[in-house]
């Protein structure tokens, strides 16, 4: 499993994150086609048959995002995906892990054959609406390169940022118009489309700016200018005909956070309010379109168990009686099913390690303790850049003997872990778990990012299975009400 791009994703490219909208329709498995032809998808949907030189089960490879979909192999590597979005939309599809988006409406055959190592990043779709998926290559390929850029576009200053990004702004639209002059008219469909998701990739690169400037520059203190969020004005936030578009799916939640901070500076009532609950209660307050507030609902959700599952747990019941998507519903339900064994005050599986020193150190026999641990990996960028906040949160506490403070690595080889830490001289302990991504705890906590952080209370009980990181000031708050608890 490929873990690095997970870690970069939030802070390398944000246009990548895509955030699942399940919607509610019927399966319908298409017949296995080897004739090189598509028929003709039934209403509602359209075909991609995909034809993959170079892998003998390329099914394995392919994961469908968005929309809801049925995947058919055949013996000669050719993959038929029916694509189940209802109207023109934009369908966002994995393949080796690696996430791309394609675009068609009902009744489209879609034909795309090439070798497994670049299949979607060579503009050679055949069939209808090639012209427009051949131009999204395209377009990923020039976002990619320009990805390459963000920390540096991230830490510019404000007017700066802005120019920047209008003039990227700018460059696409050409590129949009360009592409058209030369391969011909786009559909009306795609183009309102498109032009959808650009208009809120740049809507989200300047909702992201002023916490990412902050998080690059450690300016904790930075805030934009008082006209900075000048750019919402005129701007359609309550749209369903948008929901697939993804950067409109990103932006929502993101909206939902920026009023959501805005009504507690105007109530400062609110503010004793756990900030995920008074989320929840501010979607309807914030958005009046059925299938948005569904979608909001869930993808906060999704970002809860992402992010705080405590956040998730405790806003559960707050969801399932605001849901009225019923798939949506089950889907929540059955991931809190996964994950209720992490509530606070559930118990914790053996966790015996060793440390550089070759001790074995059992931390699930560790009492009247509070235990804050680390779980990263030396390949791993933003673990590393929580260190610096890790080793403030060390020394807050050094005279109270009742917080333990661990780094465990999921390196894959022992070596490269030992030579790391005693580069760094850190002073916190350091254990290693040589099954990393496989130990059974490791499972248990359900870790699949990093990195991540696990509080323990002084019973030996979880407290939080999804804790702040170091750099998020909340992690002190959390740490003292551990310790006043007998």
């Amino acid at each position: 499993m490929n873990h690095s791009r997970n870690f970069y994703s939030s802070h390398i490219y944000k246009t990548s994150l895509f955030i699942v909208l399940a919607g509610a329709v019927f399966a319908w498995m298409c017949m296995s086609c080897t004739s090189g032809k598509v028929s003709k998808s039934p209403t509602g949907s359209f075909t991609l048959q995909l034809t993959v030189r170079g892998t003998e089960d390329p099914a394995s490879m392919l994961k469908v995002v968005y929309p809801e979909s049925s995947i058919e192999p055949d013996k000669n590597g050719t993959i038929t995906v029916q694509l189940f979005t209802g109207k023109p939309a934009f369908a966002t599809i994995e393949f080796n892990d690696d996430q791309y988006v394609i675009f068609g409406s009902p009744g489209d055959s879609l034909i795309l054959v090439g070798d497994a190592g670049h299949i979607f990043t060579k503009p050679e779709f055949t069939g209808d609406k090639s012209s427009e998926n051949n131009f999204l290559v395209l377009a990923k390929q020039k976002e990619v390169e320009w990805s390459e850029s963000y920390q540096d576009l991230m830490t510019m200053p404000e007017a700066d940022f802005l120019k920047s990004v209008e003039q990227w702004y700018q460059t696409q639209l050409n590129d949009f118009r360009d592409y058209q002059k030369s391969f011909g008219i786009f559909s009306q469909d795609f183009a309102d489309l498109y032009l959808t998701e650009l208009k809120y990739r740049q809507v989200n690169l300047k909702m992201d700016y002023p916490a990412e400037y902050a998080y690059f520059t450690k300016n904790d203190s930075f805030m934009p200018s008082e006209t900075y969020y000048s750019f919402f004005q005129n701007l359609n936030t309550d749209a369903d005909e948008k929901l697939s578009a993804p950067s409109y799916r990103e932006f929502l939640p993101k909206f939902l956070e920026y009023k959501t901070g805005e009504l507690i500076r105007s109530d400062t009532v609110l503010k004793s309010e756990a900030p995920a609950l008074l989320s929840m209660k501010n979607v309807s307050r914030v958005f009046q379109n059925p299938e948005v507030q569904s979608f909001v609902y869930y993808s906060l959700m999704e970002k809860f168990f992402g992010q705080s599952f405590n956040d998730a747990f405790s806003t559960y019941d707050f969801y399932l009686e605001n849901q009225k998507n019923p798939e949506l519903k089950e889907q929540i339900r059955q991931k809190y099913k996964r994950m209720k064994h992490l509530k606070p005050g559930s118990s914790i599986p053996d966790i015996t390690l060793m440390n550089d020193k070759n001790q074995t150190v059992e931390l699930s026999g560790m009492k009247n303790k509070v235990l804050y641990l680390d779980i990263w990996a030396s390949w791993c960028g933003p673990c590393k850049r929580e260190f610096p906040y890790f080793e403030k949160v060390v020394q807050h506490y050094k005279e109270r003997n009742e917080v333990f403070f661990a780094g465990i690595s999921l390196d894959d080889d022992k070596d490269t872990w030992l030579q790391y830490i005693r580069s760094k001289n850190l002073s916190y302990p350091q254990l290693f778990e040589e099954k990393n991504w496989e130990a059974s705890w490791v499972k248990h906590f359900n870790i699949e990012f990093i990195p991540r952080f696990i509080l323990i209370d002084k019973k030996g009980k979880i407290a939080n299975a999804h804790a702040p990181r170091p750099s998020d000031p909340n992690i002190y708050k959390e740490i003292d009400q551990l310790l006043t608890e007998e």
